[in-house]
């Protein structure tokens, strides 16, 4: 059953260039052994261009830092190195994001006592340039307000109906911005060019050593 709050990006790379090498060296070991190490350098390079590159994309829909995207974006490697594709998935997961991490309106605390005053309208907060605000109201739960954290930083809370814990709003986890055209039909921009790239570099310094 699949899981709603993860999303797959699957790209397949085309392995022409190492399995010709590999041919052409069919009976020497320590080389084919080279040319698979060289391969499997430059999937993982290639992986970083990637998980980069999706971070970009998601940083032009929304207002999230790079450092926090990257670290919800993981990359795993289907196929073997005699395969004429090697598929590579990013999988977009985590947990739903604090409201704060994204564009608070207005971005100034509201409250008297870490309560809204019902006298103030409720903050919101934007998603991206292009999302419309979101007012961070839920059934349950009081009306928002734009309290301080621990460590003196501006955050969005409410309160659950009849506690009195307070709790940050959240809005949708990473694999939401994954399943944007814009990003979903160009996550693997260019990665071919850099896997090929990369798999002759590697190529040449390792074999240049053998």
């Amino acid at each position: 059953m699949s899981d709603p709050n993860v999303m797959f990006l699957k790209f397949e790379f085309e392995n022409t260039r190492g399995l010709e090498l590999l041919s052409d060296f069919h009976n020497d070991v320590p080389i084919r052994h080279e040319i698979h190490q060289a391969i499997g350098s430059a999937i993982k390079r290639t992986g970083t261009y990637v998980n980069k590159h999706i971070a970009r994309l998601i940083m032009d829909e929304s207002y999230l830092k790079a450092g926090y995207i990257k670290k919800n974006l993981r990359l795993s490697v289907k196929g073997s190195h005699y395969d004429n594709y090697i598929f590579a998935i990013i999988r977009a997961s985590g947990d739903p994001i604090p409201a704060h991490k994204f564009k608070l309106v207005p971005n100034r605390v509201t409250t008297r006592k870490q309560m809204q005053s019902k006298s103030w309208p409720a903050p919101s907060y934007k998603i991206g340039p292009k999302d419309k605000l979101r007012s961070g109201i839920e059934p349950g739960y009081s009306k928002p307000w734009i309290g301080l954290t621990s460590e003196g930083k501006k955050a969005m809370y409410h309160r659950q109906n009849g506690s009195s814990h307070r709790s940050y709003v959240v809005g949708p986890r990473i694999n939401y911005f994954a399943s944007f055209d814009r990003i979903f039909f160009h996550a693997f921009d260019g990665a071919q060019e850099v896997f090929e790239k990369r798999l002759e570099h590697e190529i040449d310094y390792r074999l240049k050593l053998s």
